[in-house]
């Protein structure tokens, strides 16, 4: 009998050894001793609002402010959603790309696990383009979301992951993806 193991389920398991000992948030501190990120943090801002002025960007927090909703059911005006390229990045996306410190990691894990899955589902697109340890948080709590579900919505859940693989081109992001759709496939019955 072979015991190697695949890449996924070497990261699945050592997250789930990390999670025991150490709980989700030491196991999150310690991801994020061996992720430093990658990109251009000031080219990407500058892409994501390169076509917005200033004024576009206070009446937006003006519109916000006055909604007094809470982030997962606030209304974030399109103008702050456009990039250069014209693709729509979510505001959990752009929180997830400030999120630097432990408590702003641990925070935006637990705006994940309250989002609608839905919802956490239509941004997967973006936020599989974040480092790999913010992906592995994303991943383990759509794990820990189709786990809880009913049939229906596990079949949503798989239907919806493998349409975002599909319509992601080749390449580390599409890998991700499937790498989440691996997952829940484990976790079939």
């Amino acid at each position: 009998m072979s015991n190697s193991k695949s890449l996924y389920q070497i990261r699945l398991e050592g997250w789930q050894a990390l999670t025991e000992r150490l709980g989700p948030g030491g196991a999150m501190r310690f991801m994020m001793q061996y992720d430093p990120g990658h990109g251009d943090y000031t080219e990407e801002r500058r892409a994501i609002f390169a076509d917005l002025s200033i004024d576009d960007i206070f009446d937006a927090i003006d519109e916000q402010e006055r909604s007094k909703a809470s982030v997962e059911n606030a209304a974030i005006p399109e103008a702050l959603e456009s990039t250069k390229n014209n693709k729509q990045v979510g505001p959990i996306a752009m929180k997830a790309i400030d999120t630097k410190t432990f408590a702003e990691l641990e925070a935006f894990a637990k705006e994940l696990e309250n989002r609608p899955t839905e919802r956490l589902l239509r941004d997967l697109p973006a936020l599989v383009k974040l480092p790999e340890a913010k992906v592995s948080i994303i991943s383990y709590i759509i794990g820990t979301k189709y786990r809880n579900a009913k049939t229906e919505e596990r079949r949503a859940i798989r239907k919806s992951v493998m349409a975002t693989s599909d319509q992601l081109p080749p390449g580390e992001e599409r890998t991700r993806v499937q790498d989440i759709l691996e997952r829940l496939s484990g976790m079939a019955n």
